[in-house]
C-alpha cells in the first residue's frame, strides 16, 4: 500500500484536477466559473500538481522510498475534499433558490446548504494539505524497502494496515466533517424565522410543484383582492395590468430563498385624484408628507391603510415631484403590505398605436403598485408568473383592461422568476 501510494502520487497530483475540470465542464452546470476554471486550466492543473507533490519531495528528500500512513490519510483526504469543492462548487450566476452545482442536481436542498458544503470542503482542502505537509516533516524514515526478517515483516503489515485505515478514514470522514457543520447551519436556518404566513423555511421547503403553485397563485390573488376597494374608488373600469414580475426575490438578502408578491395596474386618473396632483397648481404636493390630507390618502385610510413616513435622517418613502408631473403617496396595512400610489404626467407606451385605447395623449395616468411581506420559497422551484404583457410581445392582450374586480391568471414561463 505504501509503495503502491508512492508510485501513483505523482501521476494523481495531475489526473486529478485534470479529471475533475473536465467533469466539471461538461456536467451541464454552472456558468462563468466553469469557463474560468476551462480556459485558466494550463495555469490551474500545474499549479495544484505542483502544491501536490511538495509532500512527496519533501518526504523523499529525508530518505523515504515509500509513503507513511499519516501522510497517505492526509493526502487522500485532500483528493477526497478537492473532489467535494469542485462538486459542490456553486454558481456564480445563478438566481434560483437551488444551487446550481453538480453536486445538489440530484438532491433537494437549499443554495445556502450547498454554499455552506462548498466552503466547509475548500476548508478541509488546506487542513488536509497542510496536515500532509507536516506530517511529511515529522515522520520518521520506516522499514527499509528489503524485509530481512519477521519483525521487519509485521512491521511492513501493521504500516499497510494504518495505511488502509486512513484511507478508508479519509474517504469517509472529510465528507462527514464538511457536511455536519452545513447541516447544522442549514436546520438553524430552516427551523429559524417566520415569513408573513408564519411559515418557516422547513414548513414549506419540501412542497411539491403543485403545491407550491397552488400557495403562490393564492397569494396573487389575495393581492389583487387587497386592491379591488382601492380600485373601484378610483375607476370601475379601464384597468391595465403592468405587473413585470409577480414572484420576485427579495434581493436585499444574502440569497433568493425569500421572494415577495408584487402587483402594479395603471389607470386614466379621474379629475378628483388628478387636481390633487396637478402640476399647475401651486398647492400641488411633491412629497409622501404632505399628501397626507390629499383625496388620495383619505381613500386609502378608509380602507386600512397608512401614509408611511421617514424617520428623521431616513430618505422619504415616496418622493415625487410635482413640477415634473409625478407624485405619490406609500402607505402600508396592519399585515405588512405596502402600497405605492401615484400620477405621471402622460403615458408610458404609445396609445397612438392602440386603436381602442380611451386614454387622451398625454393625460395623466393613475398607477398603484403593491408589494407583500417576504416568504419562503418552497421546496419545487415554480416554473411560472405574471409578465409584463406589453413588454414582452403578447400581441393583442397587452392591450387587455379589466374591471376593478378582474384580474389575469399567472402565466407559465420556461425560466425561474
Amino acid at each position: 500500500m505504501q509503495q503502491g501510494f508512492w508510485s501513483v502520487w505523482r501521476v494523481l497530483a495531475w489526473l486529478v484536477p485534470i479529471g475533475l475540470i473536465f467533469v466539471k465542464t461538461f456536467s451541464g452546470t454552472g456558468s462563468s466559473e466553469t469557463l474560468v476554471l476551462w480556459f485558466g486550466s494550463p495555469i490551474i492543473v500545474p499549479s495544484v500538481a505542483l502544491f501536490t507533490v511538495l509532500p512527496h519531495y519533501l518526504l523523499k528528500s529525508r530518505g523515504y522510498g515509500a509513503t507513511p500512513a499519516p501522510v497517505i490519510a492526509m493526502m487522500t483526504a485532500f483528493w477526497m475534499a478537492l473532489t467535494m469543492t469542485i462538486i459542490a462548487l456553486p454558481s456564480a450566476e445563478s438566481s434560483s433558490s437551488r444551487s446550481d452545482s453538480m453536486l445538489l442536481q440530484g438532491f433537494r436542498v437549499s443554495k445556502e446548504l450547498g454554499a455552506d458544503f462548498f466552503r466547509f470542503s475548500a476548508l478541509c482542502v488546506g487542513i488536509s494539505y497542510f496536515g500532509a505537509l507536516i506530517c511529511a516533516a515529522v515522520s520518521h524514515p520506516g522499514a527499509p524497502p528489503e524485509i530481512s526478517s519477521n519483525e521487519d515483516l509485521m512491521a511492513q503489515s501493521r504500516a499497510n494496515r494504518a495505511a488502509v485505515i486512513g484511507v478508508i478514514c479519509a474517504l469517509i470522514g472529510t465528507p462527514v466533517l464538511a457536511a455536519a457543520p452545513a447541516w447544522w447551519m442549514e436546520y438553524g436556518r430552516m427551523h429559524g424565522s417566520t415569513d408573513a404566513g408564519g411559515n418557516r423555511e422547513i414548513d414549506v421547503f419540501w412542497l411539491s410543484s403543485d403545491e407550491t403553485r397552488q400557495l403562490q397563485e393564492s397569494r396573487w390573488n389575495e393581492a389583487q383582492r387587497m386592491l379591488v376597494p382601492i380600485r373601484e374608488g378610483i375607476a370601475k373600469n379601464g384597468w391595465r395590468d403592468t405587473t413585470a414580475q409577480a414572484i420576485t426575490p427579495k434581493y436585499e438578502y444574502s440569497s433568493n430563498s425569500r421572494y415577495q408578491v408584487y402587483v402594479t395596474w395603471e389607470n386614466y386618473a379621474p379629475d378628483k385624484y388628478t387636481a390633487v396632483f396637478d402640476d399647475s397648481d401651486p398647492a400641488a404636493a411633491d412629497t409622501a408628507r404632505e399628501l397626507a390630507n390629499s383625496e388620495i390618502t383619505k381613500l386609502l385610510a378608509s380602507y386600512g391603510w397608512t401614509p408611511v413616513v421617514a424617520e428623521k435622517g431616513e430618505d422619504e418613502p415616496c418622493k415625487g415631484s410635482a413640477e415634473e408631473g409625478r407624485v405619490c403617496v406609500k402607505v402600508e396595512n396592519a399585515s405588512g403590505w405596502a402600497l405605492l400610489v401615484g400620477t405621471d404626467k402622460g403615458i408610458d407606451w404609445d396609445v397612438e398605436d392602440d386603436a381602442n385605447s380611451d386614454w387622451p395623449l398625454d393625460a395623466p395616468y393613475f398607477y398603484l403598485t403593491l408589494c407583500s411581506p417576504w416568504y419562503w420559497y418552497e421546496g419545487s422551484d415554480a416554473k411560472w408568473c405574471q409578465l409584463y404583457r406589453r413588454l414582452h410581445g403578447y400581441g393583442e392582450e397587452s392591450l387587455n383592461k379589466y374591471r376593478f374586480d378582474q384580474w389575469p391568471e399567472l402565466l407559465e414561463t420556461n425560466v425561474r422568476c
